[in-house]
């Protein structure tokens, strides 16, 4: 059975820039210092009553259920490691957002093992990385689609990504938008089941 969860989302830091169609993305992620992003394995879709309203609430389930399964995700309605939720702004709006180190060296050298302790953020002079949130202020236009991943353990939301430009002024948008914009987040998560990361490349 499908779990309800009520929590309070991380705000993410999106890069800003004029966006001239509906095919002109801007993509960007964060990430919580505490996310245990070699450990995850399982997935599943949070219910919420207003992606029942989405007309494009299955194109988007499949192409993020896709995404998952490729890079070694499996998919489990009992007790996943990881529930997947999604909103899309229609209206632009301001947001917080933070500036933060790559997630992909946090993952990849282990830095949430060097500053956690007993999950409680640590500061270390000696280290180049440090896990600090500094604030920023970002304006969202042409509509905008978030996916996020809570962890169901620890309950709380451990990474963000963001599509800005999704939807042309006066336009609906389309099912290839919406596909398109979805896999294009997920390209900002590039870490397969077992920790390794993905080659932007690849």
């Amino acid at each position: 059975m499908k779990k309800h969860f009520f929590f309070a989302i991380l705000l993410a830091s999106v890069l800003v820039s004029s966006c001239s169609s509906q095919k002109d993305f801007v993509i960007e992620s964060d990430y919580s210092y505490n996310g245990r992003f070699k450990k995850y394995k399982t997935f599943d879709f949070i219910i919420m009553a207003e992606n029942d309203t989405l007309i494009h609430k299955d194109l988007i389930e499949k192409t993020i259920a896709s995404r998952m399964h490729a890079q070694g995700y499996r998919y489990s309605a009992e007790k996943p490691d990881l529930l997947i939720t999604y909103k899309i702004f229609v209206e632009n709006f301001a947001m917080k957002g933070y500036a933060q180190p790559s997630f992909d060296k946090w993952v990849s050298d282990n830095w949430s093992e060097r500053l956690l302790v007993d999950d409680k953020l640590v500061q270390d002079p000696s280290n180049s990385i440090t896990a600090e949130y500094n604030n920023q202020m970002y304006d969202m236009y042409d509509g905008t689609m978030l996916v996020s991943f809570f962890d169901r353990k620890r309950r709380r939301t451990v990474w963000q990504g963001y599509a800005s430009g999704v939807f042309s002024q006066g336009e609906d948008t389309s099912d290839r938008s919406i596909k398109l914009a979805t896999a294009k987040i997920f390209r900002e998560f590039r870490i397969v089941a077992n920790g390794y990361i993905i080659k932007k490349d690849a």
